[in-house]
């Protein structure tokens, strides 16, 4: 049996309509040399309303 607590959700980087990286948000944190909230903030929806396609938002997949 799989135990969900331990499963962390992947998430696509994209500026515009191009795909940046992927991965969970603590791989993306590290490899963009941010906080892993700048990535959750990233992915929400006040960050998409700002951005309205012109700068980085996350889209959380799983």
């Amino acid at each position: 049996m799989i135990d969900m607590t331990k499963i962390k959700p992947i998430y696509y980087l994209y500026r515009g309509d191009d795909l940046i990286d992927s991965g969970t948000a603590q791989e993306l944190a590290e490899r963009r040399h941010v906080k892993v909230d700048t990535i959750r903030f990233y992915g929400s929806p006040a960050n998409h309303r700002r951005k309205k396609g012109r700068g980085i938002v996350a889209e959380k997949v799983s």
